[in-house]
């Protein structure tokens, strides 16, 4: 309860753009999500966010675009949000940088954001899309994100998933665990 406590105070202030060492950090990360795509050194650049790091993730995608939006040109960018919380926080009616970095990342087509919502997760936003949902006006053929729907059953021993199903918190980590299985739908995070 703590926890949530705390985040809900963090949320309301990140909300408000009144977290400048939130903003330091991200344009800071954005920087190193440039240079890393500029060395090419990888195929591919893939950045993940699980929970509240979904909305992290997806600021840090939004501020490399608004720095250097050719970025994903020449090396694939994709950016994975898993059990995200990014709707709680664009919601808020001050949100306004927040959802101006969901229509950049939803308007970009050479960035793949993919969004993963489980249904068993009851602290995700299953069945809410993160950008037609929050109230962010897209151009028509906006190509993000793609949403995959995970079946967190599909991915661990029986025995496990009603284990797991007395645990919320442990039920949200499964995005980023180890699994039994690859889930229904292909899904495996490692």
């Amino acid at each position: 309860v703590m926890q949530l406590g705390d985040a809900r105070l963090w949320f309301d202030e990140w909300a408000a753009d009144q977290r400048s060492d939130y903003a330091e950090r991200t344009d800071l990360f954005a920087r190193q999500l440039i240079a890393a795509v500029r060395a090419g050194e990888a195929d591919e650049t893939v950045v993940v966010g699980h929970s509240g790091g979904g909305a992290t993730a997806l600021a840090i995608v939004a501020r490399a675009l608004e720095i250097e939006p050719a970025i994903a040109h020449s090396r694939r960018v994709t950016l994975l949000t898993l059990g995200s919380l990014l709707p709680l926080i664009a919601c808020y009616p001050q949100a306004r940088t927040t959802r101006d970095g969901i229509r950049r990342v939803a308007m970009d087509k050479t960035v793949a954001w993919i969004d993963c919502q489980a249904k068993a997760d009851i602290l995700n936003f299953f069945g809410t899309h993160p950008v037609r949902d929050v109230g962010v006006e897209v151009e028509p053929g906006w190509p993000n994100p793609t949403v995959w729907k995970i079946s967190i059953k599909s991915l661990v021993a029986p025995r496990q998933y009603r284990r797991m199903c007395l645990s919320p918190f442990r039920t949200h980590f499964q995005y980023i665990m180890a699994n039994d299985h690859v889930g229904d739908n292909g899904y495996d995070y490692f």
